[in-house]
């Protein structure tokens, strides 16, 4: 985890990432482990400190061999990135550009819902990398 401070010393800015290196160990994880994750942010981000659910929550977006997918609280933002493995796509015309996959399930689109334990969905951001946790309002030192 990287965290990143606002002037007060709050967090403004967390990532996470599955660890690669130690000194003595190279280590093959490449994803976070999913049932692990959300715990873990469910606990550093308390569902009462989130704000309610803003519009297009959970939507996936996709681009570049990666995909993107959102979860937008009033106070907070949790982005999971996944990427894709290099393949070849023979006879198919690629469009440069990006497509927003709008959540399936409903009450992913419910704006102003109340956040929950589970909240975020492994089927719409599988196997992600990277998860980073932004806060709203809070301006990080150096930008």
């Amino acid at each position: 985890m990287t965290p990143e401070y606002a002037a007060d010393g709050q967090f403004c800015r967390m990532r996470f990432y599955p660890k690669r290196i130690s000194r003595n160990t190279n280590y093959g994880a490449h994803d976070l482990p999913f049932n692990e994750l959300g715990g873990v942010l469910n606990e550093l981000v308390p569902l009462e400190t989130r704000g309610a659910k803003k519009q297009f929550f959970g939507a996936t977006a996709t681009g570049a061999g990666a995909a993107w997918t959102t979860y937008d609280y009033e106070n907070v933002t949790f982005d999971f990135v996944s990427f894709f493995p290099a393949r070849t796509f023979e006879g198919v015309i690629l469009k440069k550009g990006e497509y927003v996959f709008p959540p399936r399930d409903s009450e992913l689109l419910t704006t102003g819902s109340n956040p929950s334990v589970n909240d975020f969905v492994e089927r719409t951001s599988p196997r992600p990398e990277i998860v980073t946790v932004t806060w709203s309002g809070r301006k990080c030192i150096g930008q």
